[in-house]
């Protein structure tokens, strides 16, 4: 019991610490890059930002904040129906504490971030610090709220890469952007913004990933047992004989969440310092592959 009461509370202080990160690189994001351009954001943070500049235009980074949380209200309790409750209450967190700093702390403070309006550059780190703020996020059982929480959603249904997603429901926000406000200039950077950042999240994020791990050993009892034992995957073994030494050997293959693979490599050669291992990417996967769920 107590066990399980430390392991619990570890969670909570990772996913807190996660949280903090994220909101904080969110808030670079917004106030040192999209305030003071053109630029929109993607997303429910993309709606918030529209009505910040149509209605409070002299207060553009506080009527945000205020918007972003309104907004992402009906995404929280989805998330705490559907995903998880930690997930749910960490995101409402996560939105809460950034939208907090985006407010109080204003885009002048980033004056000394110098790009000389070349507005590129700015989408490029915007996309940047976005990217790893909802990398983060997701790293530690959390998101960003708004189209994070659908993408979440709609990935551990369909068992896709997340940034996908949130690419394409980025795009529509976008579009409505650029009707409104007539400027298709930065609208265009937007859309490379929001592409980089979609970028930064697939490359960070790897819960979706998957990869094949290939175990050429004499141990296979131990190892097979050490695969199922700490991973949530079955595996195969086969017999084979080298080529050159002419002994048998056994072939254990099984696909794993990216994730799992340094700790696994850890106790293979923990196990068999001799077993020759590989490592592949596996595009796709049909039938049954267990993804723990978010909590």
């Amino acid at each position: 019991m107590i066990n399980r009461d430390l392991s619990f509370s570890k969670l909570i202080i990772k996913t807190l610490f996660g949280v903090i990160c994220s909101a904080i690189l969110y808030m670079i994001a917004i106030n040192a890059f999209i305030h003071g351009s053109k630029l929109l954001t993607g997303g429910i943070a993309g709606v918030a930002l529209i009505f910040a500049r149509l209605f409070f235009p002299e207060s553009q980074n506080i009527a945000f904040g205020v918007f972003y949380v309104l907004i992402n209200i009906p995404l929280f309790i989805l998330a705490y129906k559907k995903l998880g409750k930690i997930f749910a209450i960490s995101s409402m967190l996560n939105v809460i504490i950034a939208s907090v700093l985006i407010s109080i702390i204003p885009p002048s403070f980033f004056d000394f971030i110098h790009l000389g309006g070349d507005l590129l550059t700015t989408c490029l780190f915007a996309g940047i610090f976005t990217g790893l703020s909802t990398a983060v996020a997701l790293k530690f059982n959390s998101s960003c709220g708004g189209v994070d929480i659908i993408g979440a959603y709609i990935s551990e249904k369909k068992d896709v890469k997340i940034g996908n997603y949130i690419f394409f429901m980025n795009a529509l926000i976008l579009i409505a952007g650029g009707f409104l406000f007539k400027e298709w200039v930065p609208m265009l950077y937007t859309a490379v913004y929001i592409y980089v950042t979609s970028v930064v999240v697939d490359m960070m994020h790897k819960r979706n990933n998957k990869k094949l791990i290939k175990i050429i050993t004499n141990k296979k009892e131990e190892l097979a047992d050490l695969l199922v034992k700490n991973s949530f995957h079955g595996c195969t073994i086969t017999q084979g004989e080298g080529a050159f030494t002419k002994q048998k050997r056994y072939i254990i293959e099984t696909v794993v969440s990216e994730y799992d693979v340094k700790h696994l490599l850890t106790l293979i050669y923990q196990t068999d310092p001799d077993a020759f291992t590989t490592i592949s990417n596996v595009d796709m996967v049909r039938g049954r592959f267990y993804l723990p769920p978010l909590v």
